[in-house]
Formats: structure tokens, sequence, C-alpha cells
């Protein structure tokens, strides 16, 4: 339409709904009888531009399979013939169809998304391995897909098919090591110390190391609940006193039992996200 309409100079402006009169006329008095096709027709191109370049065979393979695609004759079907007025019966791939109906179309026997290609399940795997040529990245990948090729959910089939190539992964980027992070030396002992919870054969255990002499307390305890930690911390500060500062993660720690605990002894608390944010 816009390129029959490039030989016009047209003035466009509003008129309300309600006074335009001729629009609705035409509206509800079409043409019922055959239209005389029109000459202009033939002047318009209809061009697929795609970085994939497909050769008359490998367009009538595209066809073939289409055609013998349940679901995409069905979807050629519904595009000549109408869709139904609602999704319910559907398949799931003709569900996701079924939402962009209105920009699909049927052009020298191929089903087309705006000017994308309609892919067949049988021939996906080969679409992926075309777009994955010179082991291209996913937003590469996907950028050339949007140009050419199209089905529901493709997007998912490219990360999926990337992530699991052998080649990728044999010569991907390590992930870089990051620096072990300082942390001050107290002033003295019993100053500053770290606490965890480990596991080892179905028994738990508090694990608690000084800052300043690195010594550890160990001690077992029936679970990992808040209660059972202040218990086993009060029979470990009898010995060695009340520390200025605990560093842990924060369960249980940072629950409101453990802090209260804490507030009553006057010792702060600082958790693994206060550290890293510091």
């Amino acid at each position: 339409m816009c390129l029959r309409l490039m030989k016009y100079q047209l003035e466009v402006s509003y008129l309300p709904g309600k006074q335009m009169f001729i629009a609705d006329m035409l509206s509800r008095a079409f043409l019922k009888g055959p239209v005389k096709n029109d000459t202009e027709n033939n002047f318009i191109v209809h061009n697929i531009d795609k970085k994939i370049p497909m050769s008359a065979n490998k367009i009538s393979e595209i066809v073939g399979e289409t055609n013998n695609d349940t679901t995409l004759a069905l979807v050629k079907k519904f595009i000549v013939q109408g869709w139904p007025k609602n999704n319910k019966s559907l398949s799931p791939e003709l569900k996701n169809l079924f939402q962009i109906r209105s920009e699909l179309s049927i052009e020298n026997d191929l089903i087309l998304f705006g000017d994308r290609v309609v892919i067949t399940k049988n021939l996906r795997i080969l679409m992926l391995s075309k777009l994955h040529e010179g082991h291209l990245g996913i937003n590469k990948c996907r950028a050339r897909a949007r140009e050419s090729i199209f089905w529901p959910n493709i997007s998912n089939d490219i990360n999926n098919f990337i992530l699991n190539c052998e080649v990728c992964l044999k010569f991907r980027n390590n992930n870089p090591k990051l620096p072990l992070l300082q942390h001050n030396i107290p002033e003295r002992p019993w100053q500053e110390i770290a606490m965890d919870i480990c596991e080892f054969q179905g028994n738990f255990f508090l694990v608690v190391i000084d800052y300043f002499s690195r010594w550890i307390e160990l001690k077992d305890i029936k679970n990992k609940d808040s209660v059972e930690v202040v218990k086993a911390l009060k029979n470990i500060f009898s010995v060695h006193g009340f520390p200025e500062t605990i560093i842990s993660d924060n369960n249980p720690f940072n629950s409101f039992y453990f802090k209260n605990f804490l507030n009553e002894i006057n010792i702060s608390l600082k958790t693994s996200i206060q550290e890293a944010m510091v």
C-alpha cells in the first residue's frame, strides 16, 4: 500500500469518526462480487532480505517440509480460511502462532512472519547450525535469525544450542580469578571472631575462629536453629569472654533471636553481605 501511494502528494487532516460518512458507507456497502485485478499489484515487489542465502532447492525443501508438517499445514489453512475465534482447542505451538496470527502470511507457498520464513520442526536443527556457523555468540545468532527465519521460542533454542556447542565450551574464556579480600588484623585476641555452621555425615557443627590468633572452637549442635547456636556460644564465651564483633553469613545469624542475644551483651554483628559491600 505504501508503494502504491508514493506517486500521490497526500495532505492528511484529522476528521472525527462521527463525521466520516463516506468511509462508513463504503465499509457497509462493499463490493460482493469478484473484484477486477489491479495491474499495479504486478509492479509491487515482495522481497525477503536475509543473511543466510536460500537457493531455489532450499526454498523447495522448506515448502515440502512445511506442507508435510501437520502444524504448519493447519497454519496455512487458517491463514487462507480464517483462524478460530479462540485458541483453547489448539496445540501449544499453534497457540503460540495464534498470538501473532495477524503478522503471518503466505508468499510463494512459504509461511512468513513479517519478512521471516517460518521454519518447520524437521529443519530447525539444520537452521540453528547455519546460524551458528563460525561459532558466533548468542546475540549475533539471534540478530541473524531476526533477519531471516522464525519459529516459536527460537531465542531459547538458539541459547540452548550455543550453550551445548562442544567447540564453544572448549574455547570459551575462563572466568577471571578474583583476588582474595584482605581482612584487617584486630589489635588483640578475641576482639573479632567469625563463625559458620558446617555439616558432616549428618551432624551439625558451629565453627568459631578468632581473627587475631586463628584459634578455632568447634561445637556440635543438634540443628541449625538460632537457639542451638546461642546455647553453644554461651559455652564458648564463658571460657574466652565476649568479643566486640562477630562476622557471619545471614542464616541463622541474621534472625531476630540471635540479634536480640547480641544486643543484650553489646556485640556488633557484620554479615557477609555487609562485608562485601565494604
